[in-house]
């Protein structure tokens, strides 16, 4: 059970989520480019060898690979550093899974600025504008573990390529529990109830626009907050009736 507060790294959130899902569903197969240990699938690696699949440095092949395996019923998890398996690969995924809409879901790690120390190679500032583009394709960036968790579920469920960024450093809950968070492709989450200002916020941003709502809320200023974890289709009918 999650606590709110408590720190959790994303991506072994991920790599568990996975592991919990392929429990329950023979189809889900996790795929990694040189990036297993990494991305939190050592644990699936493990308990299935046998639907686990390390291709190494090869980004371009493996988006391929993958459209191959959704071809034939499977529902792979690419896993990688995010522009490894976003700007490398762009027109392979572009082609192979947005185009075909084949079921497969890419999971960029290590997003933003995680990577820093490593220049400019592995930091993803255009990822998700990448992604975005790309037809029929669903873009979710979950902002705490809970919503991690309900993004890998929610990406399983539904039939079509699937963008899911992460970070790597650790994150707070920010949810109560697992049932505050009512996780909906294409929706927002209400987290508190104002009618002064608005606060939107996705991703990374989560836990500090959380942290920025309890400062107004104790000056006394009731924000409505709200949390974006789909990017791509957005909640508009939300937007618009906070605005």
């Amino acid at each position: 059970m999650m606590e709110r507060g408590q720190r959790l790294d994303p991506r072994k959130t991920f790599g568990d989520a996975l592991l919990a899902l392929a429990e329950r569903k023979a189809e889900i197969v996790a795929v990694s480019a040189d990036s297993s240990k990494g991305s939190g699938l050592a644990p699936f690696r493990a308990r299935f060898p046998e639907r686990h699949i390390e291709f190494g440095i090869m980004e371009q092949g493996v988006i391929g690979f993958a459209a191959g395996l959704a071809a034939v019923g499977q529902i792979p998890f690419v896993a990688a550093i995010a522009p490894f398996v976003t700007a490398r690969p762009f027109e392979m995924v572009r082609n192979d899974l947005g185009y075909m809409r084949q079921n497969v879901k890419v999971v960029g790690r290590s997003a933003g600025l995680a990577y820093s120390d490593l220049g400019p190679t592995h930091q993803s500032l255009d990822d998700v504008a990448l992604m975005r583009t790309i037809p029929g394709m669903v873009v979710l960036c979950p902002g705490d573990p809970v919503e991690i968790v309900k993004s890998v579920e929610a990406a399983a469920r539904h039939a079509g390529p699937v963008y899911l960024r992460i970070g790597s450093p650790a994150i707070p809950v920010v949810y109560g529990s697992e049932e505050d968070c009512a996780f909906e492709i294409g929706r927002g989450i209400i987290l508190s109830e104002g009618d002064e200002v608005a606060v939107f916020a996705t991703g990374a941003a989560l836990p500090r626009a959380v942290q920025a709502v309890e400062i107004l809320q104790g000056a006394g200023v009731q924000p409505l907050l709200i949390s974006m974890p789909t990017v791509k289709p957005l909640d508009r009918e939300l937007v618009e009736s906070a605005a």
